[in-house]
């Protein structure tokens, strides 16, 4: 059984501190995003009634193209992820 967590401030400092690593490491914490935003997708998709397939070389679902509007978003001028 693993060790009860001490909080995620503490876990967070302990992981840095000695090397380790948290329980919610972002190997574990991207796919379980991912998921749970591929789950908001197809909450907007339901009343299509579709299988989503999602593409990861493309970055988009190959089926349905309207579910890929909700994969990016477009910002305000000055206002970017990227630059």
């Amino acid at each position: 059984m693993t060790a009860r967590s001490p909080g995620i401030s503490a876990e967070w400092l302990q992981a840095i501190k000695s090397g380790g690593t948290t329980a919610s490491n972002f190997d574990y914490a991207a796919q379980l995003t991912g998921t749970m935003l591929f789950g908001n997708v197809a909450l907007r998709m339901a009343q299509q009634n579709l299988t989503l397939r999602y593409d990861r070389e493309t970055l988009s679902f190959s089926n349905t193209p309207a579910a890929n509007q909700f994969l990016t978003r477009k910002y305000r001028a000055g206002w970017s992820l990227m630059s």
